[in-house]
């Protein structure tokens, strides 16, 4: 498979400490990772779900600056919970050919 030429990135900050959120829905190309990243300049872990239910249980974690890669199809399979409130989370993958404007 070749990579992709183009990439997308997004950045969500998450209000509330316990009350986990969906990220935004983008297609994500077949065979190709979204990787999600918790910003350096957080001060407490963000938690990492397929659901809202499992991000707020704390069940995958991410110290500041620490990322993880994800096969899915679409950012918005991914919840996020923090420990401290208007935390940052970050998220990138390659971009489908067919889906330039």
């Amino acid at each position: 498979m070749e990579n992709l030429t183009t990439f997308v990135t997004g950045k969500k900050a998450i209000a509330v400490a316990g009350v986990a959120e969906q990220l935004d829905g983008h297609r994500i190309a077949q065979g190709h990772y979204l990787t999600i990243h918790a910003d350096p300049t957080n001060t407490g872990n963000i938690y990492v779900g397929e659901s809202e239910a499992q991000a707020e249980a704390h069940n995958f974690t991410l110290t500041p600056d620490a990322c993880i890669q994800i096969a899915t199809d679409n950012v918005s399979d991914v919840w996020v919970d923090v420990a401290v409130g208007e935390e940052l989370v970050e998220w990138a993958y390659e971009m489908s050919n067919l889906d330039i404007p």
